[in-house]
Protein backbone atom coordinates (compact mmCIF):
# COMPACT_ATOMS: atom_id res chain seq x y z
CA UNK A 1 0.00 0.00 0.00
CA UNK A 2 1.42 3.34 -1.01
CA UNK A 3 2.28 5.78 1.83
CA UNK A 4 0.05 8.86 2.00
CA UNK A 5 2.61 12.24 2.44
CA UNK A 6 1.20 15.04 3.73
CA UNK A 7 1.16 18.44 1.91
CA UNK A 8 3.30 19.69 4.12
CA UNK A 9 6.02 17.09 2.99
CA UNK A 10 5.32 17.21 -0.38
CA UNK A 11 5.50 21.41 -0.47
CA UNK A 12 9.18 20.79 1.48
CA UNK A 13 10.32 17.99 -1.59
CA UNK A 14 8.60 19.71 -4.45
CA UNK A 15 10.42 23.11 -3.34
CA UNK A 16 13.60 21.47 -2.84
CA UNK A 17 13.46 19.72 -5.99
CA UNK A 18 12.33 23.01 -8.06
CA UNK A 19 15.15 24.65 -6.56
CA UNK A 20 18.16 22.11 -6.83
CA UNK A 21 17.46 20.60 -9.69
CA UNK A 22 16.98 23.21 -12.56
CA UNK A 23 19.93 24.85 -11.24
CA UNK A 24 22.51 21.61 -11.28
CA UNK A 25 20.75 21.29 -14.51
CA UNK A 26 21.55 24.73 -15.76
CA UNK A 27 25.58 24.52 -13.58
CA UNK A 28 26.04 21.12 -15.55
CA UNK A 29 24.67 22.71 -18.99
CA UNK A 30 26.47 25.83 -18.95
CA UNK A 31 30.17 24.28 -17.28
CA UNK A 32 29.99 21.81 -20.10
CA UNK A 33 29.94 24.08 -22.96
CA UNK A 34 32.18 26.95 -21.06
CA UNK A 35 34.45 23.92 -20.38
CA UNK A 36 34.40 22.99 -24.29
CA UNK A 37 34.58 27.44 -25.24
CA UNK A 38 37.35 27.95 -23.33
CA UNK A 39 39.35 24.38 -24.17
CA UNK A 40 38.54 25.67 -27.76
CA UNK A 41 39.84 29.40 -26.72
CA UNK A 42 43.39 27.65 -25.03
CA UNK A 43 43.43 25.74 -28.45
CA UNK A 44 43.17 28.51 -30.54
CA UNK A 45 45.57 30.61 -28.21
CA UNK A 46 48.32 28.06 -28.34
CA UNK A 47 48.05 27.47 -32.00
CA UNK A 48 48.39 31.05 -32.82
CA UNK A 49 51.28 31.75 -30.95
CA UNK A 50 53.24 28.76 -32.50
CA UNK A 51 52.26 29.69 -35.68
CA UNK A 52 53.35 33.50 -35.06
CA UNK A 53 56.83 31.68 -33.35
CA UNK A 54 57.02 29.79 -36.30
CA UNK A 55 56.45 32.43 -38.83
CA UNK A 56 58.74 34.67 -37.08
CA UNK A 57 61.59 31.89 -37.71
CA UNK A 58 60.94 31.83 -41.72
CA UNK A 59 60.91 35.21 -41.56
CA UNK A 60 64.04 35.50 -40.16
CA UNK A 61 65.71 32.85 -42.29
CA UNK A 62 64.32 34.30 -44.96
CA UNK A 63 66.03 37.35 -44.61
CA UNK A 64 69.11 36.18 -43.48
CA UNK A 65 69.33 34.54 -46.97
CA UNK A 66 68.25 37.22 -48.96
CA UNK A 67 71.29 39.73 -47.68
CA UNK A 68 73.70 36.63 -47.82
CA UNK A 69 72.25 36.71 -51.74
CA UNK A 70 72.77 40.10 -51.99
CA UNK A 71 75.79 40.00 -50.77
CA UNK A 72 77.32 37.04 -52.50
CA UNK A 73 76.13 38.36 -56.35
CA UNK A 74 77.22 42.07 -55.97
CA UNK A 75 80.14 41.99 -58.34
CA UNK A 76 81.64 44.89 -56.43
CA UNK A 77 81.45 43.66 -53.18
CA UNK A 78 82.92 40.65 -54.25
CA UNK A 79 85.87 42.48 -55.64
CA UNK A 80 86.55 44.19 -52.40
CA UNK A 81 86.22 40.56 -50.28
CA UNK A 82 89.51 39.26 -52.31
CA UNK A 83 91.10 42.77 -51.78
CA UNK A 84 90.51 42.39 -47.91
CA UNK A 85 92.12 38.89 -48.10
CA UNK A 86 95.58 40.18 -49.55
CA UNK A 87 94.94 42.54 -46.50
CA UNK A 88 93.73 45.86 -48.54
CA UNK A 89 93.14 48.30 -45.45
CA UNK A 90 90.86 50.19 -47.81
CA UNK A 91 88.94 47.56 -48.97
CA UNK A 92 88.42 45.99 -45.50
CA UNK A 93 86.95 49.24 -44.14
CA UNK A 94 84.32 49.73 -47.57
CA UNK A 95 83.77 45.88 -46.79
CA UNK A 96 82.74 46.70 -42.95
CA UNK A 97 81.06 49.84 -44.04
CA UNK A 98 79.04 48.27 -46.28
CA UNK A 99 78.09 45.44 -43.64
CA UNK A 100 77.17 48.77 -41.22
CA UNK A 101 74.97 49.50 -43.54
CA UNK A 102 73.07 46.15 -44.47
CA UNK A 103 72.74 45.74 -40.68
CA UNK A 104 71.12 49.54 -40.26
CA UNK A 105 69.06 49.31 -42.83
CA UNK A 106 67.32 45.75 -42.08
CA UNK A 107 66.86 44.79 -38.03
CA UNK A 108 66.34 41.52 -38.74
CA UNK A 109 69.74 40.42 -39.52
CA UNK A 110 72.94 41.27 -37.35
CA UNK A 111 76.62 40.09 -36.99
CA UNK A 112 77.55 39.95 -40.18
CA UNK A 113 80.90 38.21 -40.35
CA UNK A 114 83.30 36.69 -42.85
CA UNK A 115 85.20 33.87 -41.71
CA UNK A 116 88.36 32.35 -43.97
CA UNK A 117 90.88 29.31 -43.85
CA UNK A 118 93.49 28.27 -46.62
CA UNK A 119 92.29 25.34 -48.29
CA UNK A 120 95.45 23.79 -47.76
CA UNK A 121 95.37 23.91 -43.98
CA UNK A 122 91.94 22.29 -43.41
CA UNK A 123 93.50 22.04 -39.66
CA UNK A 124 94.15 25.90 -39.18
CA UNK A 125 91.39 27.84 -37.52
CA UNK A 126 89.04 30.13 -39.26
CA UNK A 127 90.03 33.83 -39.25
CA UNK A 128 87.52 36.93 -38.88
CA UNK A 129 88.20 39.09 -41.99
CA UNK A 130 86.05 42.31 -40.76
CA UNK A 131 85.49 43.75 -38.06
CA UNK A 132 82.18 42.71 -35.98
CA UNK A 133 81.13 42.14 -32.03
CA UNK A 134 81.74 38.30 -32.70
CA UNK A 135 84.55 36.74 -30.33
CA UNK A 136 87.30 35.76 -32.90
CA UNK A 137 86.71 31.86 -33.27
CA UNK A 138 84.54 29.72 -35.62
CA UNK A 139 80.50 29.47 -36.89
CA UNK A 140 78.82 27.39 -34.22
CA UNK A 141 79.41 24.10 -35.86
CA UNK A 142 79.21 22.25 -32.84
CA UNK A 143 75.53 23.75 -32.73
CA UNK A 144 73.04 21.20 -33.78
CA UNK A 145 72.07 21.89 -37.24
CA UNK A 146 68.45 23.40 -37.80
CA UNK A 147 67.85 23.42 -41.11
CA UNK A 148 70.37 22.57 -44.64
CA UNK A 149 69.21 24.20 -47.75
CA UNK A 150 71.36 23.76 -50.44
CA UNK A 151 74.74 25.59 -50.00
CA UNK A 152 73.34 27.39 -47.06
CA UNK A 153 73.02 25.84 -43.27
CA UNK A 154 71.42 27.36 -40.28
CA UNK A 155 72.01 26.90 -36.98
CA UNK A 156 69.96 26.95 -33.66
CA UNK A 157 68.69 28.46 -31.98
CA UNK A 158 71.84 28.85 -29.70
CA UNK A 159 73.13 32.03 -27.81
CA UNK A 160 75.06 34.39 -30.06
CA UNK A 161 78.26 34.72 -30.72
CA UNK A 162 78.36 38.03 -29.77
CA UNK A 163 80.50 39.76 -26.78
CA UNK A 164 77.92 42.87 -26.58
CA UNK A 165 75.18 40.24 -25.29
CA UNK A 166 73.73 37.19 -24.62
CA UNK A 167 70.21 36.38 -26.37
CA UNK A 168 69.13 33.91 -28.72
CA UNK A 169 69.48 33.61 -31.92
CA UNK A 170 69.44 31.80 -35.42
CA UNK A 171 72.18 31.95 -37.91
CA UNK A 172 73.41 31.29 -41.35
CA UNK A 173 76.66 29.78 -42.53
CA UNK A 174 77.13 29.96 -46.37
CA UNK A 175 80.63 29.09 -47.77
CA UNK A 176 81.80 31.41 -50.93
CA UNK A 177 83.14 28.87 -53.29
CA UNK A 178 85.16 31.73 -56.04
CA UNK A 179 87.81 33.28 -54.01
CA UNK A 180 90.45 30.17 -54.08
CA UNK A 181 93.08 29.34 -53.01
CA UNK A 182 90.83 30.62 -49.44
CA UNK A 183 87.49 28.82 -48.05
CA UNK A 184 85.61 31.59 -47.19
CA UNK A 185 82.58 31.52 -45.21
CA UNK A 186 79.85 34.21 -44.57
CA UNK A 187 78.17 33.92 -41.01
CA UNK A 188 75.20 36.04 -40.06
CA UNK A 189 72.57 35.91 -36.70
CA UNK A 190 69.13 36.87 -36.66
CA UNK A 191 68.93 40.32 -35.88
CA UNK A 192 69.52 41.37 -31.70
CA UNK A 193 66.58 40.04 -29.44
CA UNK A 194 64.30 39.41 -32.78
CA UNK A 195 63.76 35.94 -31.82
CA UNK A 196 61.39 35.32 -29.44
CA UNK A 197 61.22 31.78 -27.61
CA UNK A 198 59.80 32.24 -24.35
CA UNK A 199 56.31 31.33 -23.87
CA UNK A 200 53.67 34.27 -23.64
CA UNK A 201 51.78 34.70 -20.54
CA UNK A 202 49.82 31.98 -20.52
CA UNK A 203 51.45 29.77 -22.02
CA UNK A 204 54.09 30.08 -19.52
CA UNK A 205 51.55 29.59 -17.12
CA UNK A 206 51.02 26.03 -18.38
CA UNK A 207 54.60 25.14 -18.35
CA UNK A 208 54.44 24.96 -22.48
CA UNK A 209 57.98 23.99 -23.96
CA UNK A 210 59.00 25.28 -27.56
CA UNK A 211 60.79 22.30 -29.21
CA UNK A 212 62.30 22.81 -33.07
CA UNK A 213 63.12 19.28 -34.73
CA UNK A 214 64.53 17.91 -37.63
CA UNK A 215 63.69 14.21 -38.95
CA UNK A 216 66.70 13.24 -39.42
CA UNK A 217 68.05 14.95 -36.43
CA UNK A 218 65.40 14.81 -33.83
CA UNK A 219 65.10 17.39 -31.56
CA UNK A 220 67.49 20.23 -32.65
CA UNK A 221 66.14 22.60 -29.66
CA UNK A 222 63.99 22.88 -26.35
CA UNK A 223 62.65 25.84 -24.73
CA UNK A 224 63.54 24.04 -21.37
CA UNK A 225 66.89 22.70 -20.37
CA UNK A 226 65.39 19.77 -18.72
CA UNK A 227 63.12 19.08 -21.35
CA UNK A 228 66.02 18.77 -24.26
CA UNK A 229 68.05 16.88 -21.74
CA UNK A 230 65.10 14.17 -21.14
CA UNK A 231 64.06 13.59 -24.79
CA UNK A 232 66.58 15.42 -27.29
CA UNK A 233 69.56 13.87 -28.95
CA UNK A 234 69.49 11.88 -32.02
CA UNK A 235 67.27 8.92 -32.17
CA UNK A 236 65.64 9.44 -28.72
CA UNK A 237 61.62 9.26 -28.74
CA UNK A 238 59.35 12.65 -28.33
CA UNK A 239 56.95 12.31 -25.47
CA UNK A 240 53.80 10.60 -25.89
CA UNK A 241 50.19 12.85 -26.38
CA UNK A 242 48.28 11.21 -23.21
CA UNK A 243 51.65 13.49 -21.27
CA UNK A 244 51.30 16.31 -23.52
CA UNK A 245 49.19 18.36 -26.57
CA UNK A 246 50.98 18.62 -29.00
CA UNK A 247 50.66 21.90 -31.50
CA UNK A 248 53.01 21.76 -34.60
CA UNK A 249 53.62 23.89 -37.95
CA UNK A 250 55.54 22.52 -40.56
CA UNK A 251 57.97 23.99 -42.66
CA UNK A 252 60.23 22.57 -45.34
CA UNK A 253 62.70 20.17 -43.32
CA UNK A 254 61.61 21.23 -40.04
CA UNK A 255 58.86 21.58 -37.06
CA UNK A 256 58.18 23.60 -34.68
CA UNK A 257 56.19 22.68 -31.56
CA UNK A 258 54.77 23.56 -28.37
CA UNK A 259 54.24 20.54 -25.68
CA UNK A 260 51.65 21.68 -23.26
CA UNK A 261 51.60 19.24 -20.37
CA UNK A 262 47.63 17.90 -20.36
CA UNK A 263 47.84 18.29 -16.49
CA UNK A 264 48.50 21.95 -16.95
CA UNK A 265 45.86 22.40 -19.52
CA UNK A 266 42.98 20.56 -17.81
CA UNK A 267 43.84 22.35 -14.41
CA UNK A 268 43.35 25.83 -16.41
CA UNK A 269 40.21 24.26 -17.74
CA UNK A 270 38.68 23.03 -14.44
CA UNK A 271 39.37 26.53 -12.27
CA UNK A 272 36.80 27.47 -14.30
CA UNK A 273 34.26 24.65 -13.45
CA UNK A 274 34.80 24.98 -10.08
CA UNK A 275 34.11 28.86 -9.81
CA UNK A 276 30.74 28.21 -11.73
CA UNK A 277 29.91 25.52 -8.61
CA UNK A 278 30.25 27.84 -6.38
CA UNK A 279 28.09 30.38 -7.73
CA UNK A 280 25.61 27.27 -8.08
CA UNK A 281 26.04 26.88 -4.23
CA UNK A 282 25.14 30.46 -3.75
CA UNK A 283 22.54 30.19 -6.29
CA UNK A 284 20.92 27.35 -4.24
CA UNK A 285 21.01 28.52 -0.95
CA UNK A 286 19.22 31.60 -1.88
CA UNK A 287 16.81 29.47 -3.87
CA UNK A 288 16.18 27.72 -0.39
CA UNK A 289 15.80 30.64 1.54
CA UNK A 290 13.03 32.22 -1.06
CA UNK A 291 11.03 28.67 -0.67
CA UNK A 292 11.02 28.72 3.11
CA UNK A 293 9.34 32.79 3.25
CA UNK A 294 6.61 30.50 -0.23
CA UNK A 295 6.39 27.63 2.21
CA UNK A 296 5.49 30.59 4.98
CA UNK A 297 3.00 31.92 2.96
CA UNK A 298 1.14 28.98 1.68
CA UNK A 299 1.00 27.27 5.39
CA UNK A 300 -0.84 29.68 7.66
CA UNK A 301 -3.97 29.65 4.49
CA UNK A 302 -3.49 26.16 4.20
CA UNK A 303 -4.41 25.40 8.35
CA UNK A 304 -7.24 27.58 8.20
CA UNK A 305 -8.63 26.03 5.47
CA UNK A 306 -8.13 22.77 6.99
CA UNK A 307 -10.15 23.86 10.37
CA UNK A 308 -12.63 24.77 8.56
CA UNK A 309 -13.16 21.58 6.52
CA UNK A 310 -13.05 19.58 10.16
CA UNK A 311 -16.05 22.46 11.46
CA UNK A 312 -18.19 21.59 7.61
CA UNK A 313 -17.33 17.95 8.20
CA UNK A 314 -18.17 17.52 11.78
CA UNK A 315 -21.77 19.62 12.23
CA UNK A 316 -21.65 21.76 8.78
CA UNK A 317 -21.90 24.75 10.56
CA UNK A 318 -20.81 27.97 8.50
CA UNK A 319 -21.72 30.52 10.99
CA UNK A 320 -17.47 28.97 12.37
CA UNK A 321 -15.86 29.15 9.16
CA UNK A 322 -13.43 31.56 9.14
CA UNK A 323 -12.54 33.71 6.28
CA UNK A 324 -8.61 33.06 5.12
CA UNK A 325 -8.49 36.06 3.62
CA UNK A 326 -6.96 34.70 0.15
CA UNK A 327 -9.38 35.07 -2.67
CA UNK A 328 -8.88 31.61 -4.17
CA UNK A 329 -9.33 29.76 -0.53
CA UNK A 330 -12.69 31.96 0.16
CA UNK A 331 -13.64 31.67 -3.19
CA UNK A 332 -13.82 27.59 -2.34
CA UNK A 333 -15.99 27.86 0.14
CA UNK A 334 -18.07 29.85 -1.25
CA UNK A 335 -18.41 26.92 -3.82
CA UNK A 336 -19.14 24.78 -0.99
CA UNK A 337 -22.28 26.59 -0.22
CA UNK A 338 -23.66 26.04 -3.94
CA UNK A 339 -22.39 22.30 -3.96
CA UNK A 340 -24.50 21.46 -1.52
CA UNK A 341 -27.76 22.88 -3.37
CA UNK A 342 -26.26 20.91 -6.64
CA UNK A 343 -25.87 17.63 -4.81
CA UNK A 344 -29.36 17.57 -4.31
CA UNK A 345 -30.58 18.61 -7.85
CA UNK A 346 -28.23 15.21 -8.79
CA UNK A 347 -30.02 13.47 -6.51
CA UNK A 348 -33.19 14.16 -8.68
CA UNK A 349 -31.30 14.16 -11.98
CA UNK A 350 -30.44 10.49 -10.73
CA UNK A 351 -34.20 9.03 -10.11
CA UNK A 352 -35.13 10.74 -13.14
CA UNK A 353 -32.36 9.25 -15.28
CA UNK A 354 -32.89 5.53 -13.76
CA UNK A 355 -36.37 5.99 -15.23
CA UNK A 356 -35.52 6.63 -18.67
CA UNK A 357 -32.59 4.11 -18.48
CA UNK A 358 -35.08 1.35 -18.00
CA UNK A 359 -37.50 2.84 -20.83
CA UNK A 360 -34.15 3.61 -23.31
CA UNK A 361 -33.04 -0.38 -23.32
CA UNK A 362 -36.49 -1.20 -23.97
CA UNK A 363 -36.28 0.74 -27.50
CA UNK A 364 -32.62 -0.45 -27.88
CA UNK A 365 -34.09 -4.14 -27.47
CA UNK A 366 -36.80 -3.66 -30.07
CA UNK A 367 -34.16 -1.38 -32.57
CA UNK A 368 -32.27 -4.87 -32.40
CA UNK A 369 -35.06 -6.78 -32.89
CA UNK A 370 -36.36 -5.57 -35.66
CA UNK A 371 -33.11 -6.04 -38.22
CA UNK A 372 -32.81 -9.53 -36.59
CA UNK A 373 -36.81 -10.10 -37.57
CA UNK A 374 -35.70 -8.80 -41.11
CA UNK A 375 -32.71 -11.32 -40.99
CA UNK A 376 -34.80 -14.33 -40.22
CA UNK A 377 -38.01 -13.35 -42.98
CA UNK A 378 -35.14 -13.28 -45.49
CA UNK A 379 -33.52 -16.44 -44.39
CA UNK A 380 -37.13 -18.20 -44.43
CA UNK A 381 -37.95 -16.28 -48.19
CA UNK A 382 -34.84 -17.75 -49.08
CA UNK A 383 -35.29 -21.68 -47.76
CA UNK A 384 -38.77 -21.29 -49.56
CA UNK A 385 -36.99 -20.86 -53.16
CA UNK A 386 -34.47 -23.25 -52.27
CA UNK A 387 -37.41 -25.73 -51.91
CA UNK A 388 -39.48 -24.66 -54.88
CA UNK A 389 -36.55 -24.90 -57.09
CA UNK A 390 -36.19 -21.22 -57.89
CA UNK A 391 -32.66 -20.85 -57.26
CA UNK A 392 -32.41 -17.80 -59.46
CA UNK A 393 -34.67 -16.13 -56.48
CA UNK A 394 -32.95 -18.24 -53.67
CA UNK A 395 -29.13 -16.37 -55.12
CA UNK A 396 -31.05 -12.66 -54.99
CA UNK A 397 -32.72 -12.95 -51.66
CA UNK A 398 -29.40 -13.79 -50.37
CA UNK A 399 -27.30 -10.91 -51.83
CA UNK A 400 -30.13 -8.76 -50.90
CA UNK A 401 -29.54 -9.94 -46.97
CA UNK A 402 -26.17 -9.57 -47.01
CA UNK A 403 -26.61 -6.12 -48.24
CA UNK A 404 -28.87 -5.08 -46.08
CA UNK A 405 -27.37 -6.06 -42.81
CA UNK A 406 -23.72 -4.72 -44.58
CA UNK A 407 -25.71 -1.79 -44.98
CA UNK A 408 -27.04 -1.54 -41.33
CA UNK A 409 -23.60 -2.02 -40.16
CA UNK A 410 -23.04 1.44 -37.78
CA UNK A 411 -19.29 1.52 -38.18
CA UNK A 412 -18.39 4.27 -40.84
CA UNK A 413 -14.83 1.74 -42.21
CA UNK A 414 -14.82 -1.25 -43.34
CA UNK A 415 -11.75 -3.37 -45.27
CA UNK A 416 -11.35 -2.93 -48.97
CA UNK A 417 -12.89 -6.75 -49.78
CA UNK A 418 -16.06 -6.44 -47.84
CA UNK A 419 -16.38 -3.15 -49.87
CA UNK A 420 -16.22 -5.11 -53.14
CA UNK A 421 -18.39 -8.13 -51.96
CA UNK A 422 -20.85 -5.63 -50.54
CA UNK A 423 -20.59 -3.96 -54.32
CA UNK A 424 -20.98 -7.43 -55.94
CA UNK A 425 -24.21 -7.82 -54.31
CA UNK A 426 -25.56 -4.84 -55.31
CA UNK A 427 -25.02 -5.27 -58.87
CA UNK A 428 -26.45 -8.74 -58.90
CA UNK A 429 -29.38 -7.08 -57.92
CA UNK A 430 -29.11 -4.50 -60.40
CA UNK A 431 -29.27 -7.43 -62.69
CA UNK A 432 -33.20 -7.87 -62.10
CA UNK A 433 -33.42 -4.84 -63.90
CA UNK A 434 -30.28 -3.88 -66.44
CA UNK A 435 -28.79 -5.93 -68.75
CA UNK A 436 -24.91 -5.54 -67.51
CA UNK A 437 -22.35 -7.71 -66.91
CA UNK A 438 -19.91 -7.24 -64.27
CA UNK A 439 -16.33 -8.20 -63.78
CA UNK A 440 -13.44 -8.00 -60.89
CA UNK A 441 -10.19 -8.32 -61.48
CA UNK A 442 -7.31 -7.98 -58.64
CA UNK A 443 -3.82 -7.00 -59.66
CA UNK A 444 -2.44 -6.61 -56.49
CA UNK A 445 -1.38 -9.00 -53.55
CA UNK A 446 -4.55 -10.64 -51.15
CA UNK A 447 -3.34 -8.52 -48.06
CA UNK A 448 -4.04 -5.31 -49.65
CA UNK A 449 -7.92 -6.24 -49.88
CA UNK A 450 -7.48 -6.08 -46.04
CA UNK A 451 -7.14 -2.31 -45.79
CA UNK A 452 -9.11 -0.18 -43.97
CA UNK A 453 -11.60 1.42 -46.52
CA UNK A 454 -14.04 3.89 -46.34
CA UNK A 455 -17.80 2.19 -46.41
CA UNK A 456 -19.96 2.88 -49.54
CA UNK A 457 -17.04 4.65 -51.21
CA UNK A 458 -17.76 2.66 -54.44
CA UNK A 459 -21.64 2.70 -54.65
CA UNK A 460 -22.15 6.41 -56.18
CA UNK A 461 -19.19 5.29 -59.16
CA UNK A 462 -21.20 1.93 -59.93
CA UNK A 463 -23.90 3.79 -59.62
CA UNK A 464 -23.30 6.31 -61.92
CA UNK A 465 -21.92 3.60 -64.50
CA UNK A 466 -25.07 1.61 -64.68
CA UNK A 467 -27.41 4.54 -65.04
CA UNK A 468 -25.69 7.50 -66.43
CA UNK A 469 -22.85 5.57 -68.35
CA UNK A 470 -24.56 2.18 -69.53
CA UNK A 471 -27.62 3.73 -69.17
CA UNK A 472 -28.71 0.24 -67.81
CA UNK A 473 -27.26 -1.76 -70.65
CA UNK A 474 -23.01 -2.94 -70.82
CA UNK A 475 -20.44 -3.77 -68.88
CA UNK A 476 -18.63 -2.59 -66.00
CA UNK A 477 -15.22 -3.53 -64.53
CA UNK A 478 -13.68 -3.04 -61.46
CA UNK A 479 -9.81 -3.25 -61.25
CA UNK A 480 -7.87 -3.18 -57.92
CA UNK A 481 -4.08 -2.86 -58.51
CA UNK A 482 -1.38 -0.98 -56.39
CA UNK A 483 -0.39 2.89 -58.25
CA UNK A 484 3.22 3.58 -58.62
CA UNK A 485 3.28 5.72 -55.63
CA UNK A 486 2.29 2.83 -53.79
CA UNK A 487 -1.04 3.78 -52.98
CA UNK A 488 -4.44 1.31 -53.44
CA UNK A 489 -6.02 1.99 -57.07
CA UNK A 490 -9.62 1.41 -57.83
CA UNK A 491 -10.99 1.88 -60.69
CA UNK A 492 -15.03 1.70 -62.01
CA UNK A 493 -14.80 0.90 -65.89
CA UNK A 494 -17.92 0.88 -68.05
CA UNK A 495 -18.56 0.52 -72.04
CA UNK A 496 -21.02 3.32 -72.23
CA UNK A 497 -20.00 6.16 -74.23
CA UNK A 498 -16.96 7.45 -73.13
CA UNK A 499 -17.27 10.99 -71.73
CA UNK A 500 -15.99 14.24 -73.41
CA UNK A 501 -12.97 16.13 -72.06
CA UNK A 502 -15.65 19.04 -71.43
CA UNK A 503 -17.97 16.65 -69.49
CA UNK A 504 -15.16 15.90 -67.02
CA UNK A 505 -14.01 18.85 -66.48
CA UNK A 506 -17.68 20.01 -65.74
CA UNK A 507 -18.30 17.18 -63.54
CA UNK A 508 -14.77 17.55 -61.51
CA UNK A 509 -15.68 20.99 -61.42
CA UNK A 510 -18.73 20.09 -59.77
CA UNK A 511 -17.24 18.11 -57.80
CA UNK A 512 -15.10 20.28 -55.76
CA UNK A 513 -17.63 22.74 -55.71
CA UNK A 514 -20.22 23.10 -52.44
CA UNK A 515 -22.97 23.46 -55.03
CA UNK A 516 -24.10 21.94 -58.31
CA UNK A 517 -24.96 18.30 -59.49
CA UNK A 518 -22.93 15.13 -58.82
CA UNK A 519 -23.89 14.66 -55.02
CA UNK A 520 -23.00 11.44 -54.52
CA UNK A 521 -19.56 11.80 -56.87
CA UNK A 522 -18.92 15.30 -53.94
CA UNK A 523 -19.51 12.73 -51.37
CA UNK A 524 -16.89 10.27 -52.46
CA UNK A 525 -14.57 13.07 -52.83
CA UNK A 526 -15.25 14.38 -49.40
CA UNK A 527 -15.07 11.42 -47.42
CA UNK A 528 -11.48 10.20 -49.25
CA UNK A 529 -10.21 14.22 -48.10
CA UNK A 530 -11.69 13.35 -44.37
CA UNK A 531 -10.81 9.95 -44.08
CA UNK A 532 -7.18 10.15 -45.97
CA UNK A 533 -6.16 14.07 -45.84
CA UNK A 534 -3.26 14.34 -48.47
CA UNK A 535 -2.94 11.09 -49.41
CA UNK A 536 -6.33 10.22 -51.49
CA UNK A 537 -7.05 11.11 -55.23
CA UNK A 538 -10.36 10.86 -57.04
CA UNK A 539 -9.89 11.39 -61.03
CA UNK A 540 -12.21 10.43 -63.91
CA UNK A 541 -10.79 10.14 -67.52
CA UNK A 542 -11.41 8.52 -70.84
CA UNK A 543 -9.52 5.10 -72.97
CA UNK A 544 -10.60 3.62 -75.41
CA UNK A 545 -13.99 4.82 -75.47
CA UNK A 546 -14.52 3.88 -72.02
CA UNK A 547 -14.91 5.95 -68.87
CA UNK A 548 -12.73 5.04 -66.12
CA UNK A 549 -13.32 6.54 -62.32
CA UNK A 550 -10.52 5.92 -60.51
CA UNK A 551 -9.79 6.53 -56.69
CA UNK A 552 -6.36 6.49 -54.66
CA UNK A 553 -6.09 5.86 -51.22
CA UNK A 554 -3.16 4.61 -48.67
CA UNK A 555 -2.74 1.21 -47.27
CA UNK A 556 -4.48 0.95 -43.95
CA UNK A 557 -5.06 -2.04 -41.95
CA UNK A 558 -8.69 -1.90 -40.23
CA UNK A 559 -10.38 -3.95 -38.87
CA UNK A 560 -11.60 -7.51 -41.05
CA UNK A 561 -14.65 -7.37 -42.06
CA UNK A 562 -15.73 -11.19 -42.41
CA UNK A 563 -18.08 -12.01 -44.98
CA UNK A 564 -20.14 -14.67 -43.56
CA UNK A 565 -22.58 -15.51 -46.67
CA UNK A 566 -26.25 -16.37 -46.50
Amino acid sequence: MAANFSLKARMYVLLLVNSLIPLLLLWLFITFFVFKAHERQLDMMINAEVEKTGADIVHLMDNMKIISQQIISDPSFRQRLRDSLEWDRAAMRLINEQIAVFETSNPNVSNITFFLRERDNASGGLVKINNSSLAQGSPPEDTPLFSWQNELKYYGPHRTLSVAGDYPVISLVRSIPFLNPFEVYLYIESGYKLLNLKPADLLNALNTVFVLTRPDAGMVYASDADFFRRFGGEGQALPQAAEYRVYARNSGDWRFLAYVPQAAFSRETFHISFGLFFIVILAVSLSLIISGFIWQSVRHPLAVFEKNLKTVTLNADWANIHMIKVKEFDDNFEYFKRLKGRIVELLDEVRDKERSKVELEIKLLMYKTNPHFIHNTLNTLKWYSATQGSHEMEHFISSMNRLLMYNMEKNGETTLQSELDSIGDYIDLQKLKYEITYTRRVDAPLTVLQSKSPRFILYPLVENAIVHGLQGKGSIDLAVALAENGNISVKVIDSGDSLSADAIERIMRDIHSDSGKGIGLRYVYRILETIFPGESSFTISRSQNRTICEIQMPFHMGEVYANSGF
